[in-house]
């Protein structure tokens, strides 16, 4: 949640996300989900937790949900 970093920032929403999106290229949705995809990826690589340990974990309630996501996001399934 960047919530905490809007109301640092004392921009207003819809500011925050058009400077955020001005400055990284991606709405702060957008980079949080890259960045848990990131771990994910991370995670398949170097423990031994299911997929669906790991859509857990990560905080998708939906495994398949989380499957398609990553396999958009790194073009293979996880």
């Amino acid at each position: 949640d960047m919530e905490p970093f809007r109301r640092a920032s004392g921009y207003s929403k819809h500011h925050f996300i058009r400077r955020f999106k001005a400055a990284t290229g991606l709405t702060p949705a957008e980079h949080f989900n890259r960045m848990r995809l990131r771990e994910a990826s991370e995670r398949l690589l170097t423990t031994a937790l299911s997929v669906k340990e790991i859509a857990q974990s990560l905080g998708y309630d939906d495994q398949y949900y989380f499957s398609r996501a990553f396999k958009r996001s790194a073009g293979v399934s996880p």
